[in-house]
């Protein structure tokens, strides 16, 4: 074998890895490129093989599924010629990896069932945890909770007894998600207390918060209000301490719910505006956020400040295409601005409910009865019955309930009856 072109292969593909490694994944798989076509002179079949399925690999990451594809079957086809079962193991798992990336789960699990049955009893043990952990994904994916919970334990096992306690509190982690998604509680919240407990003790401080954050959840589940906001306190320092602001962000959006039921107003509001604070994009999570700030001042009336976080909501909801949620916030300004005796502008806000709700497909039944209350209130009896009549007119021909329609039909009829027409 030639040495000098085996050091280059060595080198570029060490690089590779570095670049993978830190998801570079453009640059990656240009030097996996070099690796495998550098392997391909080289001549030795399982030097090729392992190129071909690192390139095969960075494709994953990089959403070309086919050429993944394509890399780990010939990775495969060169290890079963060579009888190298570690390389079988290892392109079994990169198909099962194309195929969740597919979406196609169930061909996921019969890859990764191919590689653990063809993984050699002298390879590391943690790999062969990681085909496990990735086999109960599968199944969790599946909703085949008893055989992932199985896959789950073996993969704990294998990092119990091979000193990886880290991948041990992981493995926890997710028993306790499929226990709670199956409506085990108590189970779920032993499953994250031994995750804390682990987590604790290798002092890792963004796997104990993510932890910590499944236990405020179950306990919010349970109305045990109190505990959750002490832990979920814990979960934010911890966040803030790893420099996660992300992750910082969910906690105290989270938070800010259980300070509401607590019935902490101003605790609530204080940690919704760290949450905007914390957040990295201006997506439907910061708007949604600003909704949320917004019911927090309403709840106080503070009607000013509650207009002005809506108004900060309704431009992130247009801006990014959200009618429906548009619409409901038209609403609510209507409201407002009525109460502030601004009576043009909130006829204004009802007109453009239905407006952003017609345009999201809604029938605007809702924003309909709500501008003919607005008119029926302002005395505009003709106009309020007319709305009235084209809510009634859509709510039936859908097979929505009509009963207060035709009430305040009713109601608006009488009144027209006893002062004669309105006027705007």
């Amino acid at each position: 074998m030639d040495e000098q072109l085996l050091g280059f292969w060595r080198r570029v593909m060490d690089e590779g890895t570095r670049r993978l490694g830190r998801a570079e994944y453009q640059e990656a798989e240009s030097f996996f490129q070099q690796g495998a076509s550098t392997a391909e002179r080289l001549g030795a079949p399982e030097v090729l093989a392992f190129s071909v399925r690192l390139l095969a690999t960075v494709r994953v990451k990089l959403g070309e599924l086919e050429s993944a594809e394509t890399g780990f079957s010939r990775a495969l086809e060169i290890c079963q010629n060579v009888d190298n079962a570690k390389g079988m193991a290892e392109a079994w798992a990169g198909l099962a990896s194309v195929a969740f990336g597919r979406g196609a789960f169930a061909q996921a699990v019969r890859y990764y069932e191919q590689a653990i049955s063809v993984y050699p009893p002298a390879s590391p043990p943690l790999r062969l945890g990681m085909l496990y952990s990735d086999l109960g994904q599968a199944y969790a994916l599946l909703e085949l909770w008893e055989k992932a919970l199985r896959a789950y334990d073996r993969a704990q096992d294998l990092c119990h007894r091979h000193g990886y306690p880290k991948g041990e509190g992981e493995l926890k982690v997710l028993m306790g998600e499929i226990c709670y998604r199956r409506g085990e509680k108590k189970k779920a919240e032993d499953w994250f207390k031994e995750a804390c407990r682990i987590f604790a003790a290798l002092g890792d401080p963004a796997t104990l918060a993510n932890a910590l954050q499944y236990m405020a959840f179950i306990y919010y589940d349970q109305n045990r209000m109190k505990p959750a906001e002490e832990i979920l306190r814990r979960a934010i320092a911890l966040w803030l301490l790893c420099d996660m602001p992300a992750e910082a962000s969910e906690s105290c959006y989270f938070l800010s719910k259980i300070e509401q039921n607590l019935g902490t107003g101003g605790e609530a509001e204080a940690y919704i505006e760290l949450s905007i604070k914390l957040y990295e994009k201006e997506d439907i999570g910061l708007a949604l956020r600003y909704q949320s700030l917004a019911g927090i001042a309403l709840t106080d009336l503070e009607l000013v400040k509650a207009e002005k976080y809506f108004l900060q909501a309704l431009n992130l909801f247009r801006v990014l295409g959200d009618e429906n949620k548009a619409g409901e916030i038209f609403q609510t300004l209507a409201v407002l601005a009525d109460l502030d005796g601004r009576q043009t502008e909130a006829r204004g806000y009802h007109e453009k409910a239905i407006e952003a709700l017609s345009a999201a497909g809604s029938l605007a039944v809702e924003a309909r009865q709500g501008l003919a209350l607005f008119y029926e209130k302002h005395h505009n009896y003709r106009k309020a019955l007319e709305t009235f009549w084209t809510a009634l007119q859509m709510a039936r021909e859908s097979g929505l309930d009509s009963e207060e329609l035709e009430t305040g039909i009713q109601r608006v009829s009488r009144l027209l009856r006893k002062k004669g027409r309105g006027t705007w």
